[in-house]
């Protein structure tokens, strides 16, 4: 079966400590994927805004930040996808899609942007329903690892 190239997709990763650190609030992302046939991974950052400059410096006391500040903190995972979307097509100019998900893992990823909207919907379906195959059944996850491949691979 023919599988998407190394290049064709790069991977939103995000990362969170929240509900293993009592005071974790934020994510945080990195963009994955191979460029002109070299690995690369570029964290994601943003410009602080006046209430999170209000926040941070009373939660941290120790520290002053200002307004326009760089941070790698995102508020939500939807914040941190959005930024991804703006950010991908200039990191990885070769790249088709961009998928969320751990970039070393071999399986059907949600694609957040690159093809059009009802194949999306479509290939993101899919990952749901992978999700529920049994672990260790691998025929079936191999077969809809391929499905979701050849549909994606028509897309881009």
């Amino acid at each position: 079966m023919k599988r998407p190239k190394a290049g064709d997709i790069v991977t939103l990763e995000i990362l969170s400590w929240i509900g293993y650190d009592g005071d974790a609030t934020h994510y945080y992302g990195e963009i994955k994927g191979y460029c002109k046939g070299d690995f690369q991974s570029f964290e994601l950052k943003k410009s602080l805004t006046d209430s999170e400059v209000e926040i941070l410096n009373k939660e941290e006391g120790h520290i002053s930040y200002s307004r326009g500040d760089m941070t790698k903190r995102f508020n939500t995972e939807e914040e941190l996808r959005e930024e991804a979307k703006q950010r991908w097509r200039d990191i990885f100019p070769d790249a088709k899609a961009l998928a969320e998900g751990s970039f070393g893992i071999i399986a059907p990823k949600p694609i957040l942007d690159g093809i059009s909207q009802k194949i999306m919907k479509r290939l993101n379906v899919m990952v749901e329903k992978y999700k529920k195959i049994e672990e260790g059944d691998y025929k079936k996850q191999d077969a809809a690892y391929d499905k979701w491949a050849a549909i994606l691979l028509e897309a881009i």
